[in-house]
């Protein structure tokens, strides 16, 4: 069903998938929430998301930046870091952030710049396309980097 799903990683995913099944039986005997234990930190969590295959530094961020923004798990210091992929990156340098720079904004927990970031690069900072920096959220504090001047019609 995975692979056949249209999703550009769907054969990955169906690989995937049944070898993190594994991963959390043989790890936590089958309960996932041995993963984000009580008193862990987000950084021991993200190191956790690590140990799956097919697992990076940016979706085990995510993941942990998910599990305390939508589910409310908490967790202790250090936090989980940004989540970087090209919706984040473009957002950051547009707005002139490098990341370091964003980690000293929010450093007890960086990782919840990732979803506005994120969700401002989908909606209106858009690549391959015109940005929409006239309706854009950020458009009074936004210098535009890397934006073309014809590009920001109605900012």
């Amino acid at each position: 069903m995975l692979a056949s799903s249209g999703h550009r990683l769907g054969a990955e995913m169906a690989r995937l998938l049944p070898a993190a099944i594994r991963h959390i039986g043989d790890r936590y005997g089958g309960d996932a929430s041995g993963i984000w234990t009580d008193g862990s930190s987000g950084a021991a969590v993200a190191r956790r998301f690590l140990a799956f295959d097919g697992v990076g530094p940016k979706i085990a961020n995510m993941a942990v930046n998910i599990l305390i923004r939508d589910f409310g798990i908490r967790l202790t210091a250090p936090m989980p870091d940004i989540a970087v992929d090209t919706h984040v990156l473009r957002v950051f340098e547009r707005l002139g952030l490098l990341q370091l720079r964003a980690r000293e904004l929010n450093p007890e927990w960086p990782g919840e710049l990732d979803w506005p970031a994120w969700h401002l690069g989908n909606r209106w900072c858009h690549t391959g396309r015109p940005p929409e920096c006239g309706v854009c959220c950020m458009r009074s504090v936004c210098p535009k980097h890397g934006v073309l001047p014809d590009s920001t019609a109605g900012s």
